[in-house]
């Protein structure tokens, strides 16, 4: 791992000179797109399985993202589930032994936080797990995808707006790993749907799968499907871009930067998102809310404690953000060569 090559001239590289690309298309193909910025006051939520899971203990996308903007006030609350479909099937409590509850139970313990947290930008991943249900599941993935965003948007109170970002490629790892073309064949397919899902609805899309896997120098995988440190380094270029900025997805890609500025930035935000999971993942929920709540369900009074440590963080966060502003905001604006 290179842990300060993020370092997010990703985001100082993001200059006048930017090339502004349409999400879901390679960028050498794209026509000029206006940008998706967040606003001064958003409240960001990542929604999604694994993808999203693993990226709060990395912190790489939302520090890009915090970075691109460092003059405005943005809080994130990442909601990632391992495993999780957006049937919110991996959400449910533990009610026996190898026995846990519907999806609905899922579902509604998601709109509860979504209620809480009244997001007005939402970034949500799925599709990779749902595609090995294979073609003939898009429908209903498309279906319950749409039953997600309408509950999304009825539980933040506002019309939050949403980022829908595809399943990355399965990378091939070589023999005796499987053959991953035919499973790229189905990503493909559910990206196309994601993408068409978001244009009806008026979201941005953004194409990991195509955007990972173009001009690829190294592996990005720890199994072929789940990225790496260095996969999210380059996920993180590859947000941006989607969201209008491929001068930082081309640093991201090149593998020469290594700044340090933005480094005790990600470790804040990585500390942020573990007090945030302690209050809204508990360590065993079985225990606190489920069948067996009798035992310790009397701790649940501590969960909000987690609330204020993620607020004292966001306070911190911010206070960084503002310090690293001004040379973020002089390197965007120099001209090449300068």
């Amino acid at each position: 791992m290179r842990p300060l090559l993020f370092s997010l001239c990703l985001l100082a590289a993001a200059s006048s000179f930017m090339t502004l690309a349409r999400a879901g298309e390679p960028a050498a193909a794209q026509p000029a797109a206006k940008p998706f910025e967040l606003l001064d006051g958003d409240r960001v939520v990542f929604l999604g399985g694994t993808f999203f899971d693993r990226e709060a203990k990395w912190g790489y996308i939302e520090t890009a993202l915090t970075s691109r903007f460092p003059d405005r006030n943005v809080t994130f609350r990442n909601l990632g589930y391992a495993g999780d479909t957006v049937r919110c099937e991996a959400r449910t409590v533990c009610e026996g032994w190898a026995n846990f509850g519907p999806p609905e139970e899922g579902f509604d313990r998601l709109k509860r936080l979504i209620t809480e947290i009244k997001p007005t930008v939402v970034f949500i991943a799925y599709g990779m797990g749902e595609s090995f249900e294979g073609e003939k599941a898009l429908p209903q993935f498309v279906a319950d995808y749409n039953k997600l965003l309408d509950m999304l948007t009825e539980a933040s109170g506002a019309k939050p707006r949403f980022v829908l970002v595809g399943p990355n490629y399965h990378e091939d790892l070589g023999r005796p790993m499987p053959d991953p073309a035919e499973h790229n064949k189905l990503l493909k397919a559910y990206c196309g749907a994601i993408e068409s899902l978001a244009a009806e609805r008026g979201a941005r899309y953004i194409d990991l799968f195509s955007r990972l896997n173009a001009g690829k120098a190294e592996r990005l995988t720890d199994d072929g499907i789940q990225l790496t440190p260095s996969g999210y380094i380059r996920a993180a270029g590859a947000v941006l871009a989607g969201l209008g900025d491929t001068a930082s997805e081309a640093a991201s890609k090149s593998g020469t930067v290594a700044d340090a500025r933005t480094e005790p930035l990600r470790l804040l935000i990585v500390a942020k998102n573990a007090n945030f999971f302690n209050y809204w993942r508990h360590e065993n929920d079985t225990y606190t809310l489920g069948y067996r709540k009798h035992e310790q369900g009397k701790n649940a009074v501590e969960f909000p404690e987690f609330v204020k440590l993620t607020e004292e963080k966001d306070k911190e966060i911010a206070a960084l953000r503002a310090q690293l502003a001004p040379e973020l905001r002089l390197q965007r604006d120099e001209k090449p060569g300068k």
